[in-house]
């Protein structure tokens, strides 16, 4: 993501603080179903299918998420490729809220 944005040199976005503030605030929500992930890793913990299911998710999300970022900003570079940072976050908290909805079904039976 700071690759993306290119804070250093003389980037116009980046002369006050308010820049860096912001590129922190997108960071926190990109980094973010990672960290639920991590937090629902901690909830569910437990023997069982619980724990598989956390697994495969994060899996999925890691693998489609680092694929989708890299083929924005790396390989097919677009002006609108920056939008993978608002989007996909999104798209990642819906597994991750399938994620915790299975695993309280699981933890029921």
């Amino acid at each position: 993501m700071i690759y993306a944005a290119q804070p250093w040199g003389d980037n116009y976005a980046y002369q006050s603080v308010a820049g860096y503030l912001s590129l922190l605030l997108f960071m926190g929500w990109a980094i973010s179903p990672y960290v639920a992930l991590m937090v629902t890793t901690v909830w569910l913990a437990g023997p069982g299918a619980g724990r598989w299911m956390v697994l495969a998710g994060a899996l999925l999300i890691t693998v489609f998420g680092t694929w989708l970022t890299t083929e924005a900003i790396i390989i097919h570079p677009d002006a609108q490729g920056g939008l993978v940072f608002i989007f996909l976050p999104l798209y990642q908290w819906l597994v991750v809220a399938a994620i915790v909805v299975s695993g309280l079904w699981l933890k029921r039976r």
